[in-house]
């Protein structure tokens, strides 16, 4: 299940909340029981959009649960597991017990998605690309494992080049540098980060401005620029922390690259079981806004 975890708990958070119908599919009614907790607080909108993801919750459920998976003695073992775990007692138990936290519909859905899961799970071990494949994933997508090239800055803007040049020289005189300037931002400068002694935040060097790009690009790790003219003002930046830019291959990045194809080839797999579903599923929004 390492490969869909990050899919499921997108799409398919379920809590305990205040229940009201939200939507018939194939008479199977949800409710918002298994609805996400921040359900009641997002504007219609919003709503619309998490009740069109129950929707898909609600057919992978059906997919799952229709599905052989739900009689092997591994997911029979996995399932008790869990609800133990979350309830302290078996299934058994749990269904015994008159004050039991889930309802129905919960345990239908947690049942129905863990089956989906698993079933995902097992397509995911079943694919075995090969290496022209894994190279042909990696040559479109090879900018996603490059290092890029990464700042780290503090700044001090001032209204004007005299300013600018006195801030420098005070710098250049410090035996703290990094305390100087802080301190300068604190008490000098324009900018609304002078509250966090001029703290501006890590910055990929291609999305910088022009500008800021020309101010940083000799500097390294605990250098400072000289004064530069942007549109607010003359400003000084800081380098607080620099990383450079690494480009890997693709025997660099070959786990990576395997464990990204097989996530989204069985995360397109599952999608396509879905949106065959809702074809032919008779579904019925019953949430108005």
């Amino acid at each position: 299940m390492k490969y869909l975890i990050g899919l499921l708990l997108l799409i398919f958070t379920t809590n305990i909340y205040a229940k009201e119908l939200l939507a018939v599919v194939n008479g199977n009614e949800i409710t918002t029981d298994v609805a996400h907790t921040d359900f009641f607080n997002m504007d219609v909108e919003q709503k619309k959009i998490a009740i069109k993801r129950l929707v898909e919750k609600e057919l992978a459920i059906e997919y799952g649960l229709n599905s052989d998976m739900v009689k092997s003695k591994k997911f029979i073992d996995t399932f008790n597991h869990i609800i133990k775990v979350e309830n302290g007692k078996d299934l058994a138990s749990t269904l015994k017990d008159k004050e039991n936290k889930y309802t129905n519909e919960q345990l239908r859905s947690k049942k129905g998605l863990l089956a989906f899961d698993m079933i995902l799970d097992e397509k995911a071990q079943e694919l075995k690309p090969d290496t022209n494949t894994l190279k042909k994933y990696y040559e479109i997508n090879k900018n996603r494992y490059d290092t890029k090239k990464m700042y780290e800055l503090l700044h001090i803007i001032v209204n004007t080049k005299e300013e600018a040049l006195e801030i420098e020289k005070a710098l250049n005189n410090s035996t703290a540098v990094i305390k100087t300037f802080q301190e300068i931002a604190s008490k000098k400068s324009l900018a609304p980060t002078k509250d966090k002694n001029g703290y501006l935040g890590q910055f990929d060097y291609e999305a910088m401005p022009k500008e800021l790009q020309e101010a940083v690009k000799n500097l390294t790790r605990n250098q400072y620029s000289k004064p530069f003219k942007t549109d607010f003002g003359y400003e000084l930046v800081y380098v607080m922390g620099y990383q450079d830019e690494v480009k890997r291959g693709y025997k660099e990045s070959q786990i990576n690259v395997k464990d990204d194809y097989t996530r989204e080839s069985v995360i397109n797999w599952a999608f396509e079981q879905i949106n065959k579903l809702k074809e032919k599923a008779e579904i019925k929004i019953i949430f108005k806004g």
